[in-house]
């Protein structure tokens, strides 16, 4: 059996002001970062091609937080 690889998906206790999806955005747990994320392992165990985790990075604009879902400011999303 391989070896397994591991990602971060929490942001508890940060404290930064911003809103929900900012936030997710930022630190890579929003749900394009999350579909991104996995995209990235099938390339690096050979499973998929480059070119489509460039597109997805492309089409999700995950270096703009702005492009985030600003998601429920209210407390419980």
């Amino acid at each position: 059996m391989g070896t397994a690889s591991f990602m971060s998906l929490g942001t508890d206790g940060f404290g930064m002001s911003d809103t929900r999806g900012a936030l997710r955005r930022h630190f890579k747990v929003d749900a394009e970062s999350i579909v991104v994320g996995v995209l990235t392992q099938l390339v690096n165990g050979g499973h998929l091609k480059t070119k489509k985790l460039s597109e997805a990075i492309s089409t999700y604009r995950l270096d703009d937080i702005a492009a985030a879902d600003p998601g429920n400011t209210e407390g419980s999303g």
